[in-house]
């Protein structure tokens, strides 16, 4: 599943990603100068913890960015397959993310 780095079971959540992305590519009459398309790791933020659904809360989630981002973490990341390559990816802020697509 995705270059053989997921469970198949993953499938789907991808095929469901490219057929969003080609409908709203559609939708603007198939013109990509319209369309910009935000695909952030991990999103962190607000003030809460929980499991059900996911949320990690900005302190926590600054805090694994920072520790994620040094250099000798994103070298590692840059030569381990699949899956472990994607959990050494530093999560993005909220902020961040809202502000690329305000941006866009």
């Amino acid at each position: 599943c995705e270059d053989n780095w997921l469970p198949e079971f993953f499938g789907g959540y991808f095929e469901g990603k490219r057929i969003a992305e080609a409908a709203a590519l559609d939708a603007l009459g198939g013109d990509p100068t319209y369309l910009t398309i935000v695909k952030p790791s991990f999103i962190y933020g607000g003030d809460s913890f929980g499991l059900f659904p996911p949320r990690v809360n900005y302190a926590y989630g600054s805090g694994v960015e920072q520790l994620l981002s040094f250099g000798l973490i994103k070298a590692v990341a840059d030569i381990t397959p699949g899956l472990i390559k994607v959990a050494l990816r530093p999560p993005v802020s909220v902020d961040s993310v809202a502000s690329a697509c305000a941006a866009a």
